[in-house]
């Protein structure tokens, strides 16, 4: 194990985490970057096959609820003896890597390892210091960060990623834990920091893996689905924009294209429903979102159980030891279907809270854009809440409504009224069914309209 407690290694991490279970290093070498990402040694002190594991594996990963966490590991582990703490020798499994000027990387090694945290950074507090003018060792070591996300972002890996920016909502609760507070979430630089390193280490282990055993976990993330493209397509035209062909580059060329316009929000929403989940497979689908051939999850083994089989297999390819191959398919489908539940619980925490939200505010109109149209209604997203209700068909007693061909406009059969994806409406909430997650709208007027 190599001790690298005197090496310059911090984290950045949210303001209320608790787990934590990366850290980064980065020097400069001749021009270059030498970036080093730390992750807790999990698998070191979680045995194969003991009581632990067998829990762990069983929850596949943490579940962050809005009141609460369910972690995948006794809090124990997750919070004290595996949490890169500051000040705090821990073991970790370290992935060091060159970034070149031209932000491809190149050579690297895997290696466990033992650190001691110098500083325990929030996002915000790392932002303040890159945004300050001050001159010290945290300074510099952070506009070293910078500069190498930087180089990632402009490299032609990194240019086929698809960036879909999706807003994210933290809701403040009281004392009796009721939702006071709903707003969105501030995207700092010192989140896309991490991200980029953190994705580079998991490709990084990904090749490595595939290299040197005949089988692995990959984080897959398959094309479109043709079908979906083609409405994608025809939904498109509508509003004027093309899509050149079905490459994430073309995708991302065409968020980046509308992201500022009246329509961007609508075309987000309509590219994201054209995608596939993204899923556990020990076939290497490379990651379409990422425009990755090689990709897998290696940097959360506190929360994330794929993980720890990574750290594992590492381990197996490291000593020699031969790591049963026999499991990785099963892991691979029960993790995914987890790792969805979870999703799923994480999602109806949110909307639930929203829903009790808006029930405490019932004189209150809001503000939506309508974000999809069926043939039972129009769905529309409610400004700031970031929640969707349902206006039916049934309850629009001005016209008889039918669907366009293009699936992204209703048209009236009397007055010829045009309502489509994309206009901007004020609603009324009219019934709230908190058991199927549903809200009854009603359109009280356009605010602006496409058509």
């Amino acid at each position: 194990r190599k001790d690298l407690r005197d090496e310059f290694i911090f984290t950045i991490d949210p303001v209320d985490a608790k787990d934590f279970d990366d850290a980064v290093s980065i020097e400069k070498r001749d021009g270059n970057y030498l970036i080093g990402v730390h992750i807790a040694d999990v698998s070191h002190f979680v045995r194969e096959n003991s009581e632990l594991d067998r829990e762990a594996y069983k929850r596949g990963t943490s579940v962050y609820l809005i009141d609460k966490t369910v972690p995948m590991l006794p809090e124990r582990l997750s919070n004290e003896i595996c949490s890169l703490k500051e000040n705090e020798d821990r073991f970790t499994f370290t992935c060091e890597f060159t970034l070149y000027k031209d932000g491809q990387t190149g050579d690297y090694a895997i290696f466990p390892s033992v650190i001691r945290s110098k500083k325990r950074f929030t996002y915000e507090e790392a932002e303040e210091i890159i945004d300050r003018d001050v001159k010290n060792e945290m300074k510099d070591r952070l506009m070293m960060m910078v500069d190498a996300a930087d180089r990632m972002q402009k490299n032609s890996i990194e240019k086929s990623r698809i960036d879909f920016d999706i807003p994210e909502v933290e809701i403040m609760l009281s004392e009796t834990k009721e939702p006071i507070l709903i707003r969105e979430k501030k995207r700092l630089r010192t989140h896309k920091l991490i991200e980029h390193f953190m994705v580079a280490a998991n490709s990084i282990v990904s090749e490595h893996l595939f290299k040197k055993t005949r089988k692995t976990l990959y984080r897959s993330h398959p094309q479109p689905d043709p079908e979906k493209l083609d409405t994608l397509r025809m939904a498109l035209k509508s509003y004027g924009y093309r899509l050149k062909d079905s490459s994430p580059r073309s995708i991302q060329n065409l968020i980046e294209k509308t992201e500022k316009t009246d329509n961007g929000f609508i075309i987000r929403e309509m590219v994201l429903r054209s995608m596939m989940k993204a899923k556990y497979s020990t076939s290497n689908e490379g990651h379409y979102g990422l425009g990755l051939e090689y990709y897998t999850h290696f940097t959360s083994p506190i929360r994330r159980y794929p993980d720890l089989i990574v750290h594992r297999q590492l381990k197996g390819v490291l000593t020699g030891i031969h790591y049963n191959y026999d499991s990785l398919d099963l892991i691979a489908k029960h993790s995914t279907e987890r790792e969805w539940a979870a999703d799923k619980a994480e999602r109806d925490s949110l909307d639930i809270a929203k829903m009790y939200y808006i029930s405490s505010h019932p004189q209150k109109d809001y503000e939506g854009v309508i974000s999809s149209v069926t043939h039972f209604g129009l769905f529309i997203q409610l400004k700031d809440l970031f929640i969707e209700g349902l206006v039916k068909y049934r309850d629009m007693d001005d016209d008889f409504y039918r669907v366009t061909e293009d699936e992204v406009s209703i048209v009236g059969a009397h007055t010829k009224n045009v309502i489509s994806m994309g206009d901007r409406v004020l609603v009324k909430v009219v019934n709230i069914d908190a058991d199927k997650k549903m809200l009854d709208l009603k359109i009280i007027s356009f605010i602006k309209k496409y058509h």
